[in-house]
């Protein structure tokens, strides 16, 4: 495409009048039509991508062939709730209004059983811990052994070493238990640290507390060794 651009003829600054231009004078412009070559970045994906994605709902308990044993074993398996399981499950006991469903939640999040009724504690197999035995730590003490009592002589690899050997079983409970008492051997971690993250984990304190007393009795430690 070729366009001519100042016209044929101009104004004489001298004379005034107007004089052709010759046509060495003359602008032209040749060119291609404009083409947008501009791109837009990447978006953030953070930004963008929850408004599209779908949840990850991996569990056989959000399956759509799921039946009541898999729902069951979702509750009793003592772990955290994903994000997206959360999200799908706070959905739910809006469009149902199931106290029930609330109450298991809150329980597989903190592992605090304080809300839950008789009912759920038989129904996720939960059992009162025993506490009057004078062979095993009540919870108060195992709290006091943990927060209140010196950890200056908590570094130990060695004892890590124990721990990771001790064949004290697969039960969530127990897996958090050990792998913590570990970090705290291993000064990842201080026991009052260590007792947050148990706090934390999802699992039934009580457990939590059972767990404590298997450990210090494999590793000596346990009420029954004491001398008093």
């Amino acid at each position: 495409m070729k366009i001519t651009v100042n016209p044929p003829t101009q104004v004489d600054e001298v004379t005034g009048e107007e004089v052709a231009v010759s046509e060495s004078q003359r602008v032209q412009v040749s060119g291609e039509p404009v083409k947008n070559n501009y791109s837009h970045a990447v978006a953030d994906n953070l930004a963008y991508e929850s408004f599209d994605r779908k949840p990850v709902l991996r569990d056989p308990a959000f399956q759509e062939d799921a039946t009541a044993q898999d729902v069951l074993n979702y509750w009793r398996n003592g772990k955290q709730p994903t994000q997206d399981e959360m999200l799908h499950i706070q959905d739910e006991y809006t469009r149902t209004g199931d106290d029930q469903m609330a109450r298991f939640l809150s329980y597989k999040m903190t592992g605090n059983t304080d809300e839950l009724l008789p009912q759920d504690l038989e129904i996720l197999g939960i059992e009162e811990t025993v506490t009057d035995d004078p062979n095993v730590w009540s919870s108060e003490e195992i709290d006091h052994e943990i927060l209140s009592t010196d950890d200056s002589n908590d570094y130990n690899p060695e004892n890590a070493q124990r721990i990771a050997s001790a064949d004290l079983g697969e039960s969530p409970e127990m897996i958090v238990v050990q792998k913590l008492a570990m970090d705290v051997c291993n000064g990842q971690m201080s026991r009052q640290e260590a007792f947050v993250r148990a706090s934390q984990s999802g699992v039934d304190q009580r457990l939590l507390y059972a767990a404590y007393n298997r450990l210090a009795d494999a590793m000596g430690g346990g009420k029954r060794h004491r001398d008093y």
